[in-house]
């Protein structure tokens, strides 16, 4: 197993090469970002919408929010003033770099879920006070994508927990069972660092709110089941995440945020080595036919799907296909 996962993480490793095929792949979409105003002891409310765009340099605020209110008197009577006004504002925006699939994604109903953001720093302030170095200019869209990158890592937690009970009750051995753990470890570091970053961006304590994970709930899959399934979540996302970290890590010229994406990036390429090491045990274990049958098919709708760009068509070609032929051999 030991000189099977380092081939495998050797040839993940060759998808830096690949690094240009993500490249120029952008996509205009709506950027909600939030800009907030600390009131001086003279301000009694909140600047209205248009005054607001003018003093914080934004456009299109669309809704504001009011946080910890402080009390003044005039006379006998006691009146709430606000402290500090929050104004979310959109804009439509061409991206090269939006995340598209940081971390293993947790599936449930045959969705991608993860949390929504809420007030607070737990997923921040230890990561943001290791952190060597950190950004240094407000930019509240930057703050806004690492924070969703973050949504996406947190999400990974629970996928990997999922999969490391999975992989007990099937029996897997000890070293996919350790790997997983420590994915799901990993994961948890990444989520802290990418909302470290975005504080940083634009110094709000912000993190994840409760994950809905209904539905989840651990049911023993069937061999062929969680085999299907790791094509899509442990194989061919965690690869094409390896190749966007990569890429945009090549491209980013801010060094805190170069080297937390080098940081996902090597720790996601043992992911991606994991997910194929653990389809060739249960390939390997197939007495039926099924699990085989099962994987085939996975391996066919990811070679349509990813055929259909010209990024991912080469990530299959001289990434997943030779693998997932070497581990399944």
């Amino acid at each position: 197993m030991p000189t099977k996962l380092a081939f495998l993480r050797d040839r993940i490793l060759g998808a830096a090469v690949l690094g240009s095929a993500l490249s120029g792949c952008c996509e205009t979409r709506f950027v909600t970002a939030e800009a907030c105003l600390t009131l001086e002891p003279g301000e009694l409310e909140c600047p209205t919408f248009e005054e607001a765009e003018e003093r914080l340099a934004i456009d299109d605020i669309v809704s504001s929010a009011v946080y910890p209110e402080r009390e003044y008197r005039v006379g006998d009577r006691t009146y709430v003033a606000p402290t500090e006004c929050c104004y979310t504002h959109e804009s439509t925006v061409d991206e090269c770099d939006a995340p598209r699939g940081f971390g293993r994604p947790l599936v449930i109903g045959g969705r991608s879920v993860r949390a929504t953001l809420a007030p607070g720093g737990g997923w921040s302030r230890a990561a943001r006070a290791a952190q060597q170095g950190a950004p240094r200019r407000h930019d509240p869209a930057r703050a806004a994508a690492w924070r969703e990158r973050g949504l996406l890592e947190h999400a990974a937690v629970a996928s990997f927990t999922r999969f490391t009970l999975e992989l007990l009750a099937l029996g897997a051995p000890a070293s996919l069972v350790r790997a997983a753990q420590r994915a799901s470890l990993e994961e948890t570091a990444h989520a802290e660092l990418c909302f470290a970053l975005a504080t940083g961006y634009d110094g709000r304590e912000v993190g994840p709110g409760p994950l809905a994970v209904t539905g989840a709930a651990l049911e023993l899959p069937s061999r062929s089941e969680l085999a299907r399934r790791l094509v899509h979540e442990g194989c061919v996302e965690e690869t094409l995440g390896v190749v966007e970290l990569i890429d945009l890590a090549s491209r980013e010229a801010e060094i805190p945020a170069r080297r937390a994406l080098e940081r996902l990036a090597r720790d996601e390429i043992r992911h991606a080595a994991l997910g194929f090491a653990a389809l060739g045990w249960l390939a390997s274990n197939d007495r039926s036919g099924a699990v085989r049958a099962g994987i085939d098919e996975a391996l066919r709708r990811a070679e349509t799907r990813m055929g259909s760009a010209s990024g991912s068509a080469a990530v299959w070609r001289e990434v997943v296909a030779p693998i997932a032929r070497a581990v399944l051999s």
